[in-house]
């Protein structure tokens, strides 16, 4: 996703742009965000699909291995809480990654501290006996969609990563492949504070974009974890405690920007409210 438009809300609902989402905003009191260490805190997701990318390193040599941690049979157990999602061992073609490296550059790694830490998420009850084999950070639309392109070219998996905080495993790579980390992408692009609506990247935290809503008298009202991202709240379709009143992500998305594997670039709507009836390509993507 490149971005997308929110809606907003006062006491009542409102609407707010995103860089490929746009949501709605709200102007009652900015709830306080939960403390992070609770059991019971609703965690929006990293990543979206819409926001796929992927990266790889430049100058590296030999093939790097899809799936490359062996499993480890401890995780998983009968006598554990916790599920151990199991994949399929593969290897990257060193094509893959020098094509990937010839447009990201920098924002590629295959270190392996950096996709273990993409690949083990410290909040999640799932546990993965693999990694990502590559983690690349897009800084725009275009290298989002050359990533997506790549991936599908050479056939390997891609894992949207957001702000991690998911508890279900979403950003975890049981088949290794690209995780690309959205951070990067963090502008709020604009803000339409007579319509409440605002568009912005997906990797703008609910937070900050509250933050910055504030003195306009308006917020955006799902409260998950913190340290999630607009990004990963659609990806997951994100509630929080105050779903009740103003529903769950997919009644704050106004439309959105998104990659389809192939490389095709789709938006799902207008800045129109409207009351037709007809097939709406919002809702199965946020």
């Amino acid at each position: 996703m490149a971005a997308s438009l929110f809606r907003l809300s006062r006491p009542r609902r409102v609407l707010l742009p995103l860089s490929a989402l746009r949501l709605p905003l709200s102007t009652q009191p900015l709830p306080q965000p939960r403390d992070p260490s609770s059991p019971n805190s609703n965690r929006g997701l990293p990543a979206f699909l819409s926001f796929l990318a992927a990266a790889a390193a430049g100058g590296i040599t030999g093939s790097v291995a899809l799936c490359d941690a062996a499993p480890d049979h401890r995780v998983g157990g009968k006598d554990s809480t916790e599920l151990v999602v199991r994949g399929e061992r593969k290897r990257v073609p060193q094509q893959f990654i020098e094509e990937l490296a010839s447009f990201l550059g920098e924002n590629l790694t295959v270190d392996y501290e950096e996709r273990s830490f993409h690949g083990t998420p410290q909040n999640s009850f799932h546990k993965a006996v693999n990694v990502p084999d590559v983690v690349v950070f897009p800084k725009s639309q275009y290298e989002v969609r050359k990533i997506v392109m790549t991936c599908n070219k050479y056939k390997v998996p891609i894992v949207p990563y957001g702000g991690a905080t998911s508890i279900e495993g979403h950003t975890l790579a049981p088949h290794g492949g690209v995780c690309i980390d959205m951070s990067s992408m963090k502008k709020i692009k604009s803000l339409h504070v007579e319509d409440m609506d605002v568009v912005v990247e997906p990797g703008v935290g609910w937070i900050e974009l509250n933050e910055y809503l504030k003195p306009h008298g308006l917020f955006f009202p799902l409260d998950p974890g913190p340290g999630a991202t607009i990004g990963g709240m659609c990806a997951t379709r994100c509630s929080g405690s105050l779903a009740v009143r103003y529903g769950t992500m997919r009644d704050n998305v106004i439309n959105l920007q998104a990659v389809l594997p192939d490389g095709d670039v789709v938006k799902t709507g207008s800045r129109a409210r409207k009351s037709a009836a007809g097939y709406t390509r919002t809702a199965p993507v946020s």
